[in-house]
């Protein structure tokens, strides 16, 4: 079990509320902080379609706010997706992202994508709204 966990920001996606767990203790490596996280060294966090969330879900202290359905539902990107994609799969997906799910992206069909963005973006505005509404920017 962890100690803390940063409450998630505003249609904050849940890599970036890791990244922020991660800043905000000072962890050497990210493979420590997934292996506190996700009880596994090799647990990649996926910035779209994460994994194993459960896991993530049974670490945290208790009384926190956060659920599974939660994190799918306001953090990540299935809810784009979900108009386009029948609901019997949907919640193969969401089955997948609760556990050890290997084909996310495949079962959505996103895995085909030739032009995954290799670095992000933000807007310079955005950042310092952020900045002026919560103390960091996301």
């Amino acid at each position: 079990m962890i100690g803390f966990f940063p409450e998630p920001l505003p249609d904050e996606l849940f890599f970036s509320i890791c990244s922020r767990y991660a800043e905000m203790l000072a962890y050497p490596t990210k493979r420590t902080a997934r292996y506190d996280l996700f009880k596994s060294k090799r647990t990649i966090v996926s910035v779209d379609f994460p994994i194993k969330l459960e896991t993530l879900i049974n670490v945290l202290p208790p009384g926190h706010s956060l659920t599974t359905d939660r994190l799918i539902n306001d953090h990540t990107l299935l809810p784009l997706f979900m108009p386009f994609v029948p609901a019997k799969r949907v919640s193969m997906i969401k089955k997948q992202m609760r556990e050890n799910g290997e084909n996310v992206h495949g079962s959505l069909g996103a895995n085909t994508f030739p032009g995954k963005v290799k670095v992000f973006r933000y807007c310079p505005d955005c950042v310092e709204e952020d900045r002026a509404a919560y103390g960091e920017t996301y």
